[in-house]
């Protein structure tokens, strides 16, 4: 089977209008074998009790291909007509092998939202930060002589491992309201500004810790 560009989509359909989405599937089939660059498609279905969802996977020969089918009259009107018995339930993606997934925006304003980039990077240097000072420290303390790219990839790999099963789990789920933007979680830039002074901060308490050792 030829390798390619997947097109994967999912969409909530209720169970009256199962029947219905069924056949809009196959209308969408009839479409696709029209379009250049197409390979094959698979509609995997809800299962009652399991998942309400469709999952719907187009293959393209190419990028390219598969972005023009996304940005096509044709995808627009079915979407237009499936929008009376589905909703969208999850950004659609192209899954490009080694390049990873791209967001494909199909179902963007009505996906789930993800924390802005700024946060996450924002958050993660307030726990690895401190997290490698300990370390370090710590390794000073004891006296441990290592080789400098030993030490550092011991350092990484113990603090990368405790900020992503420890710390971040724990701060993600305090500043959840924060990181996802939902309202009531308190003006966006304040807090983003105190986390900033908690890095000032910290960086003055290590700058006298380190003198004592």
């Amino acid at each position: 089977m030829p390798e390619g560009v997947a097109f994967i989509t999912t969409r909530e359909v209720p169970a009256a209008q199962q029947a219905a989405y069924q056949r809009w599937t196959e209308q969408v089939v009839v479409r696709l074998e029209q379009w250049p660059g197409y390979l094959r498609a698979e509609v995997i279905p809800s299962v009652a009790g399991e998942r309400s969802f469709w999952t719907q996977i187009a293959t393209f020969d190419s990028r390219e291909a598969a972005l023009g089918w996304e940005r096509s009259p044709q995808l627009a009107e079915l979407l237009e007509s499936a929008a009376e018995f589905s909703a969208p339930a999850e950004v659609a993606r192209v899954r490009t092998g080694e390049s990873g997934y791209l967001s494909y925006g199909l179902d963007l304003p009505q996906a789930p939202p993800t924390p802005a980039r700024w946060k996450q990077l924002l958050a993660a240097l307030l726990v690895l930060y401190p997290t490698v000072f300990v370390l370090t420290a710590l390794q000073e303390l004891a006296g441990i002589d290592l080789p400098v790219a030993l030490k550092v990839l011991l350092t990484n790999a113990v603090a990368i491992s405790l900020v992503m099963l420890v710390w971040m789990p724990l701060l993600s789920r305090a500043l959840r309201r924060w990181l996802m933007g939902e309202t009531g979680a308190g003006p966006t830039w304040t807090i983003a500004l105190l986390m900033l002074v908690g890095l000032l901060v910290l960086l003055l308490l290590f700058s006298l810790v380190q003198t004592w050792l």
